[in-house]
Order: structure tokens, then sequence, then C-alpha cells
């Protein structure tokens, strides 16, 4: 699988890094957006691994990965359940919030990856004060 449908997209964790979400634990892989190209996401191996500063990389956003994003994401609270799946033709995901007692859905977010999924369901929960 290729390493962008496993983290989620530059525009997701831009909006994460903004948020100011724990980082602890976090960060193999970064959206670097550099000088003279294309932001690309790269591996960093440890936390102080950088070369970002001299090979003209002007802004790194943590790209977390769906695994780390579903870590961050409770599996049930107030009153609600999340849930993950896969679309019936395969090309979507969805990332549902549902109510514990009715089963109704209470929110769901659609993307193409499962990463940017989970990274909607989060964004959603922090900024409505949810976790």
């Amino acid at each position: 699988m290729k390493l962008e449908k496993q983290a989620c997209s530059l525009e997701l964790a831009k909006k994460l890094d903004k948020l100011d979400i724990d980082r602890d634990g976090y960060a193999g892989f970064y959206w670097c957006e550099w000088a003279s190209n294309e932001p690309t996401l790269e591996f960093v191996k440890g936390r102080n691994d950088f070369v970002f500063h001299t090979g003209g990389c002007l802004e790194r956003y943590i790209a977390f990965t769906s695994s780390e994003l579903g870590e961050m994401i409770p599996g049930n609270f107030s009153g609600c359940y999340t849930k993950m799946q896969k679309g019936f033709m395969g090309n979507r995901w969805y990332c549902t919030l549902e109510t514990m007692d009715k089963h109704e859905f209470k929110k769901q977010f659609e993307a193409k990856t499962e990463a940017d999924a989970r990274a909607k369901m989060l964004i959603y929960l922090i900024e409505n004060d949810l976790l």
C-alpha cells in the first residue's frame, strides 16, 4: 500500500496541527512543504533526526497514520460510539458516530482513505469539545 494512503492528507494534517493535539509518541511521517517542489510525505527516523532545515523544507506537519488516529479516537463516549467501515464498492471509507441506545447516525465522515476519514472525525470531536 502506498504511504499516501496510510497517512492523512496535507490539508487535514494542517488542521490537526492547528488544534495542537498531543504529539508524544507520534511523528514517524511528515508532510513537508518544500521551497521549490510539491509537498511530499517524508519518513523521519526518530524525533530529532530532522534534515528539513537545511534541505529547503519550509513547513512540516505530522502526517498521522490511520492506526495513530484510531488510537486517538475513543471507541465510545457520551452515549455514542464510533464505527469505521469501507464502502460497498470499496472506494470510500466511512467513520461514523452513532448513538448507543438507538444506533442512529449523529455524524458521518467520508473520504477516499481510512486515514482521512479518521482525521475528519478527530477534528470534529476536538472542535466540538467532545473529547
